[in-house]
């Protein structure tokens, strides 16, 4: 597929996203004044390299005249390159992986949506209403022994421990993959 470059709405002059999933800054000269450097600044293009979250996905530096954003780079390209007449609040990644971002695989979802295609994808664990992980005699294994810690208890049942401690305060009965 060959790249295609686009303005960031919002970023028009500054900065451009790449149907590759690339951010760039675009080549622009800025008059400059402050106590020390007065003049023409000129920014070349030049692609921006990604630093990685916390969450696993890519983020970037942005800056304007009004500061500077941190954006997720998968939002850039979907806000750049996707249409979302229906208004949906997330992108998800089609094949799960958070580092792809190319646009064939985003799409616009909803938190549902996203979550559903996490537990399907089985990149999620969590609770549904399809295999059962845990059995009868695992929830009542974990409600009685309060000494064994939460995250021991987690790593045995391969859960989370939020599941765990879901379990211990009779929030949930089962849970799943």
């Amino acid at each position: 597929m060959k790249e295609i470059w686009k303005d960031i709405p919002g970023f028009e002059g500054y900065y451009q996203a790449s149907s590759l999933g690339r951010i760039k800054s675009v080549k622009r000269s800025v008059e400059r004044r402050n106590n020390h450097k007065n003049g023409i600044w000129v920014y070349k293009s030049k692609i921006i390299k990604p630093r990685l979250s916390t969450w696993g996905y890519y983020q970037v530096s942005l800056y304007t005249e009004h500061g500077r954003n941190q954006p997720f780079v998968h939002r850039i390209i979907a806000f750049t390159f996707i249409e979302n007449p229906r208004n949906k609040p997330q992108v998800n990644h089609k094949n799960g992986i958070k580092t792809d971002n190319r646009i064939e695989n985003l799409e616009w979802c909803t938190h549902s949506e996203n979550n559903k295609h996490a537990y399907d994808a089985g990149l999620k664990k969590g609770i549904t209403k399809r295999k059962y992980k845990l059995s009868d005699e695992n929830v009542l294994y974990i409600r009685k022994n309060k000494n064994i810690t939460g995250k021991e208890l987690a790593k045995k049942f391969n859960v989370s421990e939020s599941a765990i401690s879901n379990i211990r305060l009779r929030k949930a009965k089962k849970y799943i993959y």
